[in-house]
């Protein structure tokens, strides 16, 4: 059935349904856009005051974060849906999270609340991410949900990434007291 067969209110109904799905996914490029810029702005910083293995971590990160913003820029362009400028509140909050760990942490706890927080920042990417994809239907946009999916699965990678490399920090913080106790 195409856009234009129907009642007059059909056919309304259907182009209000279309224009909403298109704000939707607008929505949430922008706000996927967004974070990442911010990502892209903050990890330099962080890579230089941590050392290693978090500021190694934090260098893939940034790479990585790099190649995803720019397919989801190329696929989104192809689809006439480009990123464009936006305030993402809750994107901007948690970014701010990671700012205020690495201002407000003591030395000996700084990398570790810093990968805490970014780990929260990865989830609300992957939520956003499920967002988009869940107004990408198969029948309509089968390139750009196939490609927003290997985005989102990129961006869990990461996640895991953090969450292996903070549980890693506190086994080694956990062996160093067990150390201190039996010395």
């Amino acid at each position: 059935m195409s856009i234009t067969s129907g009642t007059p209110r059909m056919i309304e109904n259907k182009l209000h349904r279309i224009r909403e799905g298109f704000e939707r996914r607008r929505d949430a490029i922008n706000k996927i856009n967004f974070t990442y810029k911010r990502l892209q702005d903050m990890l330099p910083v962080l890579m230089k005051r941590l050392g290693p293995p978090v500021s190694h971590a934090l260098a893939r990160q940034h790479r990585e974060d790099r190649a995803i913003n720019e397919r989801l820029w190329r696929i989104a362009l192809e689809h006439g849906q480009p990123p464009g400028p936006c305030i993402c509140e809750e994107g901007g909050a948690l970014i701010e999270e990671v700012h205020h760990a690495d201002r407000a942490t003591r030395p000996s706890g700084r990398a570790s609340a810093i990968i805490h927080s970014l780990m929260q920042v990865r989830i609300f990417l992957i939520r956003t991410w499920a967002r988009l994809i869940s107004e990408l239907h198969i029948d309509d946009h089968p390139e750009f949900r196939k490609e927003a999916i290997a985005l989102q699965q990129r961006e869990a990678d990461q996640h895991r990434e953090l969450v292996t490399l903070g549980l890693a920090m506190e086994d080694a913080v956990h062996r160093q007291a067990g150390d201190r106790l039996m010395a």
